[in-house]
C-alpha cells in the first residue's frame, strides 16, 4: 500500500473496530506502482463473546462490467454448513462433531469448496463468504 493510502485505510479500520459494524466501499485506490485501480474494499470485525478481537479485509478488483455469480451459489446446502463453521474458526474435528460427520466427510467437503470457490485457505474461503453476503463475521 502507497504511504498516501495509510491514513484511509486507518480510517476504515477504526470505523469497524469503533462502530462493530463490516464497511464495504468501491473506489478508486493507489497500487505501489503509483497507479490506480478500482477495488470493492470489504472490512469486517471479527468478535468472540462479544468483544472485537481483530478485523479481517478483502480488496477486489471492481469491474462494473462484469456480471458475475456468486461463488458460493454453487456451494451444496452441506457445504454451505461448513462453511459457516469455518468462519466460526472450528476445526476439523469441532465441526464433525457440530454436524454428526466423520472428519474425513468433513475435510473432503472442505476440499471440494475451496476448489468451487478459488481459495487456497480456510481464511480465504471465509473472506469469499463474507463478500457474498453468506455469513456474519458474529461469533457470539
Amino acid at each position: 500500500m502507497p504511504p498516501e493510502e495509510l491514513q484511509r485505510a486507518r480510517e476504515t479500520w477504526a470505523a469497524v473496530t469503533l462502530s462493530g459494524a463490516t464497511r464495504r466501499r468501491t473506489g478508486f485506490y493507489k497500487k505501489a506502482s503509483g497507479e490506480l485501480a478500482k477495488l470493492e474494499v470489504i472490512v469486517a470485525p471479527i468478535r468472540v463473546k462479544g468483544n472485537i478481537v481483530g478485523v479481517f479485509g478483502i480488496a477486489i478488483p471492481a469491474d462494473d462490467d462484469l456480471a458475475r455469480p456468486s461463488a458460493t451459489e454453487e456451494l451444496s446446502p452441506r457445504q454451505l454448513d461448513v462453511l459457516r463453521l469455518l468462519v466460526q474458526g472450528k476445526s476439523t474435528s469441532q465441526i464433525a462433531a457440530d454436524l454428526h460427520l466423520a472428519p474425513e466427510t468433513v475435510r473432503n467437503h472442505v476440499a471440494s469448496l475451496l476448489k468451487t470457490l478459488g481459495a487456497r485457505s480456510r481464511l480465504e474461503a471465509t473472506l469469499v463468504a463474507l463478500r457474498d453476503g453468506v455469513v456474519s463475521l458474529d461469533l457470539d
